[in-house]
């Protein structure tokens, strides 16, 4: 009996599916950590029983205070406004700006890292392969990218947590994680997933095999 051998399954540019897999996870980390950046849900303040909202009608009554990287939302009763975050926070001397300055540089870093990655990735699948050249030095730049990207990220979403919501929750004691901060978190996480995975993906071990 004659038994077929398998046959690695790649696209015409020599592209596997580990690389394709790769880039949709890169693209949606990039993506969740924007998503994360941009959004002020980084830190919900029930506001309801606060000190600061006693006396006033109900219908101007600070119901939800949502901050994020960059502003810091207001969800009155008949009213929702936002306004850049640094404006509230001036009147603070307990180190929350400087915190709050830190984590946007970080997480600006973080998402240039992550579009670096992206750019290598390319370089890789569809650049080399024209001039019929297969570098491991840009596998290698990029899973140190992806690394770097997490670490940003990471350090970023630290000092938001340490230095603006445990200070806040310091003023207010009723203070809680958003999602958005989950979000980048999340997003760091897959694009070095997603660098971990490019790195071995020319690698036998981990083709994708069919009987043909």
């Amino acid at each position: 009996m004659i038994l077929n051998m398998p046959k690695k399954t790649t696209l015409s540019s020599g592209i596997n599916a580990l690389h394709c897999v790769c880039a949709v996870l890169l693209i949606s980390g990039l993506l969740l950590h924007t998503v994360g950046m941009v959004t002020p849900n980084w830190i919900v303040v029930n506001m309801e029983k606060d000190s600061e909202n006693s006396g006033i009608n109900d219908s101007r009554k600070l119901k939800t205070l949502t901050l994020g990287l960059w502003e810091a939302c207001y969800h009155l009763c008949i009213e929702y406004h936002c306004s850049p975050i640094t404006d509230d926070f001036q009147r603070h001397d307990q180190g929350i700006l400087q915190a709050l300055k830190a984590a946007q540089v970080l997480a600006t870093l973080g998402m240039l890292s992550g579009l670096c990655c992206l750019g290598e990735m390319c370089i890789y699948l569809f650049i080399l392969p024209k001039q019929r050249v297969k570098s491991f030095l840009i596998k290698n730049i990029l899973l140190w990218t992806s690394f770097i990207s997490l670490v940003f990220i990471a350090v970023s979403t630290s000092c938001y947590a340490a230095g603006v919501h445990v200070k806040l929750d310091f003023f207010h004691q009723n203070s809680k994680i958003g999602y958005s901060i989950v979000l980048s978190g999340v997003g760091g996480a897959i694009i070095f997933l997603s660098g971990i995975l490019f790195h071995i993906s020319d690698n036998d071990a981990v083709y994708i095999y069919v009987h043909v």
